[in-house]
C-alpha cells in the first residue's frame, strides 16, 4: 500500500485519468443500439474498455496521494503506464 502524502487532488486526478483514458479512443461509433448521448448509456464503450479505464484512473490517484499538492502530484502517462507494464 502506498503512503498518503495528501489527499487534495485524489478525485480530480481518478476523473481526469478515466475521461482521458476513455477519450483515448474516441472518434468512435457508437454500438449498435448504444445511445451517442452521455446520458443515454455508455455510447459504444466496452466492458473491457471501462475497467481497462478504471485500473488507469485508479493508479493515477494512487500515485497522486503520494505526493505534495494538487497538480503537482498528478502522475505522467508514463508514470501511469510503468506501474501497469
Amino acid at each position: 500500500p502506498a503512503r498518503v502524502v495528501d489527499r487534495a487532488a485524489a478525485g480530480d486526478t481518478f476523473v481526469g485519468a478515466l475521461v482521458a483514458r476513455l477519450a483515448a479512443g474516441v472518434p468512435r461509433a457508437p454500438a449498435k443500439g448504444a445511445s451517442p448521448l452521455p446520458h443515454g448509456g455508455t455510447a459504444g464503450i466496452t466492458e473491457a474498455e471501462m475497467i481497462d479505464a478504471v485500473r488507469w484512473a485508479t493508479v493515477a490517484a494512487s500515485v497522486s496521494v503520494t505526493r505534495r499538492g494538487a497538480t503537482a502530484s498528478m502522475p505522467t502517462l508514463a508514470e501511469v503506464a510503468a506501474i501497469l507494464a
